[in-house]
């Protein structure tokens, strides 16, 4: 600031409208200003109206983003850009599997081939391990044993009994994690584009087979043209049409595939964040109270994947962690335990005797100021007041 706009009132030092505070009184105000756990823009609106000293935004900032409270109670971070799997190099390599339903009373094991988009759909009963088992059995007689296996985390395809079946048959099981279906989105598209077309044909005929529905369904899935590969189900599974009158034929799937991805990434309003490394200290979603958005502080323990991590909580508890559902927290901004008691108090803490008068006349001000937030919060960045400086005695 320019000295020639500095003014005295009352012992104060003043720079246009606003108090200038010394910098032993900086952190105090700092906390009441933070005490009601605004934003950080409305905190900038609040301190420009009143007070300024040197780097006051990076002072306003670093409180926002290392208050822990705020960070526990925060929404979601803006989702990362999709990061579309490897592709596959042949049908059956690798599979995507998730249940639906139920649907009067009626569940349903959906599987899909992630190279050709080949769909298999079994009625069951119930969703025991047993009778997971058991489909699969049948599916892998037919196309053979895939080289991998996709699934959430259920408690039927994340037993012992169904990962001693899966190791037994060589077969590498990959799992999303918790609570975010996104990662398993081939199973996800497929099990409510069945639905969608089971309840229209019921809502049709409520004493429609089942079995006949299935059938027409899956030879209508396998014969039509899918966006992704912009090829038939049946003619990159099996070599040949499904009695069908298409005849588009594209030679080169691959490139098609790419391009589609790399449009999905260019459209997607994501955010793609860096990579965390072990030992980092980051805010973990809380999943205790699902209705609630709830934060931990954790430490990564282990990175598993591209954007899966294992994460260390206080209490020694291990969560898997998508990266959708972790909140970096900077190093340098991590509050100590000192500032984190003070940040619980909702009053201006009692400032220090000092016998100096021009100091106790600033703490006077600063007290009898009132602080009314919201009538002093402004909507957008608050203009500067503008004295024309005189000159030439004009």
């Amino acid at each position: 600031i320019r000295k020639n706009e500095l003014t005295i009132e009352q012992n104060c030092i003043m720079w246009g409208y606003r108090v200038i505070i010394p910098k032993k009184f900086r952190h105090q105000l700092l906390n009441e200003l933070h005490s009601s756990h605004l934003g950080i823009v409305k905190m900038k609106s609040i301190a420009r109206g009143y007070f300024w000293f040197p780097k006051l935004d990076e002072e306003i900032e670093k409180m926002g983003k290392s208050c822990l409270p705020c960070l526990k109670t925060m929404d979601n971070p803006q989702k990362s850009i999709p990061t579309p799997w490897n592709r596959t190099e042949r049908p059956w390599q690798r599979i995507h599997m998730d249940f639906c339903g139920p649907i009067n009373n009626v569940y349903y094991l959906i599987i899909i081939d992630s190279y050709s988009k080949w769909p298999e759909i079994f009625k069951m009963k119930n969703i025991t391990t047993e009778m997971t088992i058991d489909k699969l059995r049948d599916t892998f007689c037919r196309w053979g044993i895939p080289d991998c296996v996709v699934s959430d985390n259920g408690p039927s395809l994340v037993s012992k009994k169904f990962e001693e079946f899966l190791k037994n048959n060589g077969v590498r099981h990959i799992t999303s994690a918790p609570f975010h279906p996104a990662t398993n989105g081939a199973a996800e598209n497929a099990v409510r584009s069945f639905k969608k077309g089971l309840k229209a044909a019921l809502f049709q005929n409520k004493h429609a087979d089942l079995n006949l529905i299935i059938s027409r369904y899956l030879l209508t899935y396998r014969s039509s043209i899918h966006s992704t590969t912009n090829e038939t189900p049946s003619n990159l599974m099996l070599g040949r049409k499904l009695r069908t009158v298409f005849d588009i034929l594209k030679p080169n799937v691959d490139r098609k595939v790419r391009e589609n991805q790399e449009k999905q990434i260019q459209n997607c309003k994501g955010k793609e964040y860096k990579q965390f490394k072990v030992g980092d200290t980051i805010m973990a979603r809380d999943y205790k109270d699902v209705n609630n958005k709830n934060w931990t502080e954790a430490k990564i323990k282990e990175v598993i994947g591209k954007k899966n991590y294992l994460c260390r909580v206080k209490d020694g508890r291990i969560w898997r962690r998508h990266q959708d559902q972790i909140i970096q927290v900077p190093p340098d901004n991590t509050l100590p335990a000192k500032m984190r008691q003070e940040e619980r108090r909702t009053v201006f803490p009692k400032l220090p005797s000092n016998p100096n008068p021009v100091h106790n006349e600033t703490r006077n001000i600063s007290n009898s100021t009132p602080v009314n937030l919201p009538n002093t919060i402004r909507e957008g960045r608050p203009k500067r007041k503008i004295r024309i400086p005189v000159r030439y005695n004009t």
